[in-house]
């Protein structure tokens, strides 16, 4: 059978090891370094044992190569399901004793048996190359001679599959079958893992940001992810993460793993390094190398508008490298640029929750303006032709309202950018803060506005304050500047107080 390579969420792994309708499989699933292979591992257990009439056996590769694992696999069959299973004759091959293990399996009393290998290339791919025979034997032996039990090996491990392949065809062997590639944690996996800690509050959808900001900075790596959840003692703030996360790529164990995987890199793969962190954009080729640099764990794929990338695997691998002259030694990099304070590290989940949360202030805000001057005009005009006087005129533009100049601000965007953009937008949409502030809290009975806004929101010092933060955080969000936490946290303060003021006592 060809081999088929293809690229997987740890959800998606797991629904097809239970899902796939085939009798008798071999899966082989590929797993970089770091990546949480044993956790994998337990997850799939887990989902097994909510089978029925499904055992799963966990097994070392060591104790396949010396039959060791046949008496663990008879101990554990009788134990669960109180059978006297009877160990083959010595001497016989591995997939001729399980074979005739798996004969004196009654349906009634077990329905599938998956047994699951981790960390299969320990060994070597000489070793990896003869477990997989042996199991791709029995597999052939099961197709042959069915029985009515179903029988599934997942083996799970980091090896390069063309150099398998190769083995294969050197030995004149069929392919092994289904090699998943097994790709980070993605958003969702990443929310159900926070499950697991003990810091975790119940996360609302104003706090997915958070977990946005984890998976950006670790890249859903599970090693990342795992160090820095278990290191928060009672709460996960964007801080927190990335603080955790500079303290990890300075701990022994990630820094080792790093140079012992650099150092086994072809130095085609080490040229991509090189590049890709002089910030050039590398496209994944279905190649040897993208093979070795995706299965090393250093790189990634990366699918962004139907191109297919190679990108750095976290921000924690690309600071780790740049930060150690030993480790851009092996990639031969004379100079590279290691300021922590000029590299920028991952922000956009940060910058899209304040920019959401600074539309929804706003929107909130033009709406009851325009709503509320028209409940109060009664009249088929504009709602805004009330507000006339609010010293916002440009002289050069001889409008003389600020409806009249909203009106020619819409039509100016309009005529300008009609032929690329849809330019639908309210004549209030043009209402900057500024404006909105001055229609709110404004002593409006000279400007023929009757003082209708200040029973909502009262000109107060405390409401001027207030509408000031947001115009400063307002016009730095505006400008693209890099946002913390520490801001977000204010629009929702921001948020609450205006909603609580347009609250109505039933």
């Amino acid at each position: 059978m060809k081999m088929k390579i293809q690229f997987n969420s740890r959800t998606d792994v797991i629904s097809k090891v239970l899902t796939n309708n085939e009798r008798n499989r071999l899966i082989n699933i590929i797993s970089p370094p770091l990546s949480g292979k044993s956790q994998l591992v337990e997850e799939c257990v887990l989902s097994i044992q909510n089978k029925p009439k499904s055992l799963p056996i966990k097994v070392k590769v060591s104790k396949i190569l010396n039959n060791e694992f046949l008496s663990d696999f008879i101990r554990e069959i009788n134990i669960e399901f109180g059978l006297s299973l009877i160990l083959p004759e010595e001497g016989i091959l591995f997939s001729e004793s399980l074979y005739s293990l798996l004969k004196q399996i009654s349906p009634n009393d077990v329905r599938d048996i998956y047994v699951l290998i981790d960390d299969l290339d320990e060994l070597g791919i000489n070793e990896t190359y003869s477990v997989l025979s042996h199991l791709r034997n029995l597999r052939e032996k099961l197709t042959a001679k069915p029985l009515q039990i179903n029988f599934c090996s997942i083996c799970i491990g980091c090896w390069k599959p063309s150099e398998l392949q190769s083995l294969c065809n050197n030995n004149f062997g069929s392919s092994f079958p289904l090699e998943l590639f097994l790709s980070d944690y993605n958003f969702d996996e990443v929310k159900d893992l926070l499950n697991y800690y003990p810091i975790l509050v119940s996360f609302g959808k104003k706090d997915d940001f958070k977990i946005s900001y984890l998976l950006e900075i670790s890249g859903g790596c599970f090693t990342i992810i795992n160090y820095i959840l278990m290191n928060c003692k009672d709460s996960l703030t964007c801080k927190i993460i990335r603080d955790k996360a500079y303290e990890i790529s300075k701990k022994d164990f990630f820094f080792e793993n790093l140079k012992k995987t650099l150092e086994a890199l072809s130095d085609s793969s080490k040229k991509i390094i090189f590049q890709t962190l002089n910030n050039r954009i590398v496209k994944y080729e279905n190649n040897i190398c993208s093979e070795e640099l995706i299965v090393s764990g250093i790189m990634k794929k990366k699918d962004l508008y139907g191109l297919k990338l190679l990108i750095i695997r976290s921000w924690i691998h690309e600071i780790t490298i740049r930060n150690n002259k030993e480790l851009c030694n092996i990639i031969g990099l004379d100079y590279i640029l290691n300021d922590v304070n000029e590299l920028i590290p991952p922000t956009p989940s940060l910058n899209k929750m304040a920019y959401e949360l600074v539309l929804e202030i706003e929107n909130t805000l033009r709406n009851f303006v325009v709503v509320y001057l028209a409940s109060i005009n009664n009249s088929e005009d504009h709602p805004l032709k009330m507000a006339n006087e609010l010293g916002k005129i440009r002289e050069e533009w001889k409008n003389t309202t600020l409806y009249d100049e909203l009106l020619f601000q819409k039509n100016k965007t309009i005529n300008l950018h009609s032929d690329f953009i849809d330019a639908y937008s309210s004549i209030s949409s043009f209402l900057n803060v500024k404006d909105l502030t001055n229609l709110i809290l404004k002593d409006n009975v000279n400007k023929g506005l009757n003082n209708y806004f200040c029973p909502v929101f009262e000109n107060s010092e405390d409401n001027a304050r207030l509408f000031e933060k947001f115009r400063i955080i307002r016009n730095q969000i505006a400008h693209n500047n890099l946002i913390t936490e520490k801001t977000i946290d204010e629009l929702i303060e921001i948020n609450k107080h205006i909603v609580k003021k347009l609250i109505i006592k039933l």
